[in-house]
């Protein structure tokens, strides 16, 4: 017979009740463990009336990932956050970090904190990573914990 599953998710500001249906269960049963942490993508249903109905809220799950391989396989573009006091050197050492993760998403350096204007230099073919946890790591390292801005694709409805 089909399998599915019925979690309870929480995190620091409550909980909600996640239904993942066969298609999903078969794809992610293993990561299925009490107090694993993972990413959900999926519809959220949201009963308004929750007196004599069928009861609360409720994500259908159209996506379960382990949190280490999240941002390599939702995002779209990487955008690199640059301090006030970056200089070259700062540049160059990004640079290197991209290089030593190469992958096809593209790359956008953010200078938001430079006095009245900001600026936006997109890398384009030139220079593409992958948004791996030990890129991001070694980028929040160099350049701060609010460094990294991933743009993350939209999860597409399972039928």
């Amino acid at each position: 017979g089909w399998k599915l599953a019925i979690l309870t998710i929480e995190d620091r500001t409550g909980s909600i009740e996640a239904v993942i249906f066969p298609k999903v269960f078969k794809e992610s049963s293993e990561m299925l463990e009490e107090e694993q942490i993972l990413v959900v993508q999926g519809i959220a249903e949201i009963n308004e009336n929750q007196e004599g109905g069928r009861g609360g809220n409720q994500i259908r799950v159209n996506r379960l990932l382990s949190l280490e391989t999240a941002a390599e396989r939702v995002t779209r573009q990487i955008g690199i956050n640059f301090p006030p006091d970056a200089d070259e050197a700062v540049l160059f050492q990004t640079k290197e970090i991209l290089q030593r993760h190469p992958g096809k998403l593209p790359v956008t350096l953010l200078f938001d904190q430079h006095g009245p204007n900001s600026w936006r230099i997109h890398c384009g073919e030139r220079l593409r990573a992958n948004a791996s946890q030990q890129m991001i790591t070694e980028i929040r390292s160099l350049l701060g914990e609010d460094s990294v801005r991933l743009d993350i694709a939209s999860p597409v409805e399972s039928a």
